[in-house]
C-alpha cells in the first residue's frame, strides 16, 4: 500500500449516528493471532463509532501485535470466521416462529439453514482467535480505498498497488489502453465504479450495515449500524470516501440526506429539494412568532416609563 495521502487523511474523522456493540472480554496474544473470550452478562461493556476509529484502525497496518491488541480491547474484534472473513457476512437466517413438534419438514429445513452460518475459530472451548495478518490487511485495504478515492477525485487512475489491494489480485495490471488519453474518460468511469462496488460489496454488506429507528430522549431517530466493530468501520470508510459528515434529518420533510458539511446541532437542518425557500419560510414564522409573544408581554406588563 502506498503511504496515505494528506487528502485523504482529512476525510478520516467523520462522524455518524449508529448502534453500539459489545465488547470482549480480555484480549491477549496467542501466536500470530488474537485470543478473545465474551464476558460474563454483568461484565458486558459497549463502545460507540468515536471520531479517530477509523484513522487508529488504519494505523494498525504497520503497528506491532501488542498495538493491536490494545484497539481490539478498546473497540472490539473482528469476529472473524472459518472463512478468514468477518462473520457478518453470513449472518444468521431470521424466520418466523413456528411449531417444530408439528411442522417436521420446517424444522429440517431449518436445521440446515443454521448449520451453513459462519462460526468463530475457537482455540479450546469459549475461546476464540483471530489472525493478526487479517486485522493488517483490512488496514492496509482501508487505507488504499481512501488513497484510490482521493486519486479518482482529482481525475487521476490510482496507484497500482492500492489497487491490487482492493482487487485483492497481486498480479493485476491495468490495460495499456487506459494509458491512452481518448480511453482516460472511460477507464476513469470504470475505475470508479470498481471502487464504490468494493465498498458495498466489501464492506457495507459484509458488515450488515443497516438502518434502524431508535427512541432517544423521547424523539424517534434513524441510526446505522451493525452492532459490530467492522460495521462500523465500514460506515466510516464510506463517508470518508463520500466525503461526507454523516446523515441529517429535515427539518421540513422529516426526511434524511447527507449533508455536503457538518450539521449544527442547535439549527434546523434542510434537505437539496427544499433548501433555502423553506429554511426563508421557517425563519419568518419564527419572526413573526417573537414578535407577537413580544406584544402579549408588552400588554400584560404595560409599557415603561
Amino acid at each position: 500500500m502506498t503511504p496515505i495521502r494528506s487528502q485523504a487523511l482529512d476525510d478520516l474523522d467523520r462522524s455518524f449516528p449508529a448502534e453500539w456493540w459489545p465488547l470482549p472480554g480480555r484480549v491477549r496474544i496467542v501466536g500470530k493471532g488474537l485470543a478473545w473470550t465474551f464476558p460474563t452478562l454483568a461484565r458486558q461493556r459497549y463502545t460507540g463509532p468515536g471520531r479517530t476509529l477509523l484513522r487508529d484502525f488504519i494505523a494498525l497496518a504497520s503497528k506491532p501485535a501488542p498495538l493491536i491488541r490494545d484497539f481490539a480491547a478498546q473497540w472490539g474484534v473482528l469476529y472473524i470466521c472459518k472463512h478468514a472473513l468477518p462473520s457478518t457476512h453470513n449472518p444468521t437466517p431470521r424466520l418466523p416462529s413456528f411449531d417444530p413438534l408439528k411442522d417436521v419438514p420446517e424444522r429440517a429445513r431449518r436445521m440446515a439453514l443454521f448449520d451453513r452460518r459462519c462460526y468463530l475459530a475457537e482455540i479450546k472451548p469459549w475461546v476464540y482467535w483471530e489472525p493478526l495478518d487479517i486485522w493488517r490487511r483490512y488496514a492496509r485495504t482501508a487505507g488504499a480505498v481512501l488513497n484510490l478515492a482521493c486519486q479518482l477525485r482529482t481525475r487521476q487512475l490510482g496507484d497500482v498497488d492500492d489497487w491490487r489491494l482492493v482487487l485483492g489480485d497481486a498480479s493485476w495490471e491495468p490495460p495499456d489502453e487506459w494509458r491512452r488519453p481518448p480511453e482516460k474518460a472511460r477507464a476513469l468511469s470504470e475505475r470508479r465504479f470498481l471502487l464504490a462496488n468494493h465498498v458495498n460489496n466489501e464492506w457495507l454488506r459484509r458488515g450488515q450495515v443497516s438502518p434502524t429507528l431508535e427512541w432517544r430522549k423521547g424523539t424517534p431517530g434513524l441510526i446505522f449500524g451493525s452492532k459490530c466493530l467492522f460495521g462500523a468501520l465500514a460506515i466510516k470508510l464510506a463517508l470518508a470516501v463520500a466525503r461526507t459528515e454523516g446523515f441529517a434529518l429535515c427539518a421540513s420533510c422529516g426526511t434524511y440526506y447527507i449533508p455536503s458539511r457538518r450539521p449544527a446541532p442547535n439549527r434546523r437542518q434542510y434537505c437539496h429539494e427544499c433548501g433555502p425557500v423553506v429554511a426563508k419560510r421557517d425563519a419568518a414564522r419564527d419572526y413573526r412568532a417573537r414578535k407577537a409573544q413580544a406584544r402579549q408581554v408588552w400588554k400584560l406588563r404595560g409599557p415603561t416609563t
